[in-house]
């Protein structure tokens, strides 16, 4: 789909998903109809059941996207902030995993979370091991979470 749309600077795709940014509804109705032509030049047909268009705001790959600002959902962010301690290392990189989703909006998300990623190296990273938790790694996690 990304070489589908190549070219078109207002259009974001992720898999087949496409999200279509325009600064005015002028130049919206311009858009959708490049992509449209696009896509039929192609032969692929879209499913109009799914299809969102025309709209101010919206729910776009875990975020809510309008004219002023990209913010996560607040019910995705939710199990987050609602994580306990990790009790293995399993844990911990399923957590890291979670994070780093939303990591752009986590401030300084690298240097907040060095410490945990530093559980997840050397001979004690395997999946099983259980994470012995230290005041400055307990601290870290909670910023993690709370950022």
């Amino acid at each position: 789909m990304n070489e589908v749309l190549d070219g078109f600077d207002f259009a974001f795709v992720y898999l087949d998903d496409i999200l279509i940014s325009s600064a005015s509804e002028q130049e919206h109705a311009t858009h959708l109809n490049m992509v449209f032509k696009r896509l039929s030049e192609y032969g692929i047909r879209i499913n109009a059941a799914k299809c969102v268009l025309r709209v101010q705001e919206l729910s776009f790959l875990g975020y809510f996207v309008n004219e002023h600002d990209i913010r996560p959902m607040p019910e995705k962010v939710a199990p987050l902030l609602n994580y306990d301690h990790p009790k293995t290392v399993k844990d911990l990189r399923r957590c890291l995993g979670l994070l780093n989703y939303y990591r752009r909006n986590i401030p300084q998300a690298a240097h907040v979370q060095t410490l945990l990623s530093d559980y997840l190296k050397g001979p004690r990273n395997s999946d099983k091991n259980e994470i012995i938790w230290t005041k400055e790694s307990i601290k870290a996690f909670e910023n993690s979470n709370s950022s």
